[in-house]
């Protein structure tokens, strides 16, 4: 099964997550043999490069965050959170200057790191179930998520708080995503709704 996709910004690579890792496919007429990055934790469940450096990112059903060299092939990092109980990973985002990423799973929790140091700067909670969609705002200060709960919750980046709650949805949110001038949400869910 495949969960996710991403371009690199200069769109010479495509990645894949999906059951047996994320597959790299070189995009100059996909002529090649794509490339695995595969993990002993099991399913890809998504994959974002990072809009600054070209990193690549992938969350994990043993509940890490692996950042990969993509020329290489290399695991540069592995995060995970060291005070939880592992739970499977389910959604990530880059924050738009690559300096920040979210990632959130079954535990219903948003865990903020530091991509150059690695640290985790936040964790916030307020899903009922597990987290399954994550967007940056245009300028980063915002994050929008999606969960099985069927809401959107939006929280501020910077004091990793909860600003606002929408329950617009009748069945789990699949996607969430920011009007280009970060003035307005869209979500889409099971419920084939969009709000």
């Amino acid at each position: 099964m495949l969960y996710a996709v991403s371009w690199s910004a200069d769109g010479a690579t495509l990645a894949v997550a999906g059951d047996s890792g994320v597959w790299l496919y070189n995009t100059s007429g996909f002529t090649s043999t794509p490339r695995l990055l595969k993990v002993p934790g099991g399913p890809a469940h998504d994959a974002a490069f990072n809009p600054a450096s070209g990193i690549l990112a992938s969350v994990h059903h043993d509940g890490t965050l692996r950042l990969w060299d993509v020329s290489t092939g290399g695991q540069r990092a592995l995060l995970r959170d060291e005070m939880a109980q592992p739970a499977p990973l389910r959604a990530l985002a880059f924050s738009p200057d690559g300096t920040r990423i979210a990632a959130a799973g079954d535990d219903g929790m948003i865990r903020l790191w530091d991509v150059s140091s690695g640290v985790q700067i936040a964790s916030m909670g307020g899903h009922t179930g597990a987290v399954t969609a994550l967007a940056f705002s245009p300028d980063g200060t915002l994050l929008a998520s999606g969960g099985v709960d069927w809401s959107v919750r939006l929280w501020d980046v910077i004091s990793a708080t909860l600003i606002s709650v929408y329950e617009e949805h009748s069945g789990t949110v699949n996607a969430v995503i920011f009007t280009p001038d970060g003035t307005g949400i869209y979500s889409g869910g099971d419920d084939t709704q969009l709000h």
